[in-house]
């Protein structure tokens, strides 16, 4: 990922410019359809690990189930370009988020 749009995301994440930052991740995935497919894959997992801090940091569940979809759908193809280790770091900590985002909401049985 290029600096400054990394530099402008984190910086809006800071702001707490949650709209923003959406829409800009949402652009760059439509903007890196036309480009190698090698490429492509791995500035996809870029934008949708930030799609996942976005997430946690706005609570948002529709935007760590779609990070999460991602990451499961694309396991195979992005072995070659991520440790495995890495890859299930990222996974357990978007669906432990959703789960605490879940949770907060519905807090099931209280005793």
């Amino acid at each position: 990922m290029e600096k400054e749009l990394f530099d402008h995301l984190h910086k809006l994440l800071d702001q707490e410019d949650y709209v923003s930052v959406r829409q800009l991740i949402e652009q760059c995935l439509i903007d890196v359809k036309d480009i190698e497919p090698n490429k492509r894959l791995y500035k996809e997992a870029e934008l949708y690990g930030f799609l996942c801090d976005l997430g946690v940091e706005s609570g948002n569940e529709t935007d760590l189930t779609r990070s999460i979809a991602f990451m499961e759908s694309s396991e195979s193809a992005l072995e070659p370009l991520l440790l495995k280790s890495s890859y299930y770091y990222s996974l357990a900590n978007a669906k432990s988020s959703l789960a605490k985002i879940r949770m907060r909401k519905m807090p099931g049985v209280r005793l």
